[in-house]
């Protein structure tokens, strides 16, 4: 079976991530933060075949709330702003290419770094020196086109919803590929075995995806420092995926479900990321 998009549209979604933890360090064992923003995407496919999507993300609030109690929290949702309106150039199968607005975003990020400058002050010169370098950070991560794009790329919204559905499935309905999932265990590379199912019924197409942890292709020492293990250790994890994909007759994206869950075994330690997007 091919997937194919047909034509250009927009869609407004609402999104919503849960980052649930585990452990004994936590209050009632666990801590689980909600994220949720809106998103308007608009894709536009040209005479030449080329797709463009133009990606606005809005609303972004914490546990139901626009303002951080928490001026870390703050900081980081402030300075994400520049990933929030992005146009995008796309593979045939819906995959980030490049970014085609670049100028606009640095040009964004400029006046981000003003405010977070500006905002973020303390007289305490630890907590000075912290910030700055954090923003020291960003502005080489952004300023630098590689690290820019792995930015976004290690962005679980884009990483989902820019995933590749477009594609032929051939004659078993099957794809089977692997993928980089961002973020779980800091900047570890985290490679998943993705196998996808594709079903039809009433004009529409149901990818039903599972994933596993490729241990060879992702990189277990940086895991293992993440989780203060030993790198033997390893084979003790276990990364579980579960996703699924409604596309209409045309193509369009109607609602993702994800969930990943890692788990270690013989120790408390537990992390799940649900994404949903509708």
């Amino acid at each position: 079976m091919k997937i194919e998009l047909k034509g250009g549209w927009t869609k407004v979604y609402t999104v919503e991530k849960t980052i649930e933890i585990k452990g004994s360090q936590y209050k009632d064992g666990r801590s689980v933060t909600r994220y949720t923003e809106d998103l308007s995407v608009t894709i536009d496919k040209s005479a030449s075949s080329e797709l463009i999507a133009k990606v606005v993300r809005s609303n972004v609030r914490k546990d139901g709330k626009r303002s951080c109690q928490n001026p870390i929290d703050h900081y980081f949702i402030k300075s994400s702003e520049p990933l929030n309106n992005l146009v995008l150039k796309l593979s045939a199968n819906g995959e980030i290419e490049s970014v085609l607005n670049r100028e606009e975003t640095l040009k964004n990020w400029g006046h981000t770094k003003i405010y977070l400058d500006r905002y973020f002050v303390s007289d305490d010169a630890n907590v000075a020196s912290t910030i700055s370098s954090w923003t020291k950070q960003l502005d080489f991560m952004i300023k630098d086109d590689a690290l820019f794009m792995q930015s976004i790329k290690r962005d679980l919204l884009y990483t989902r919803f820019f995933h590749g559905y477009w594609t032929d499935y051939g004659d078993t309905n099957l794809s089977v590929r692997n993928f980089c999932f961002p973020a779980i265990f800091g900047n570890a590379k985290t490679v998943l075995t993705e196998k996808t199912n594709v079903s039809e019924t009433k004009e529409k197409h149901q990818l039903t995806t599972v994933g596993y942890l490729d241990k060879q292709a992702s990189d277990t020492n940086g895991i293992a420092e993440f989780l203060g293990i030993e790198e033997s250790r390893i084979g003790d994890l276990s990364v579980s995926l579960k996703s699924s994909c409604l596309l209409d007759d045309a193509g369009l994206i109607e609602k993702i479900e994800m969930e990943t869950e890692a788990k270690l075994s013989e120790s408390d330690f537990q992390k799940r990321y649900c994404l949903t997007i509708k």
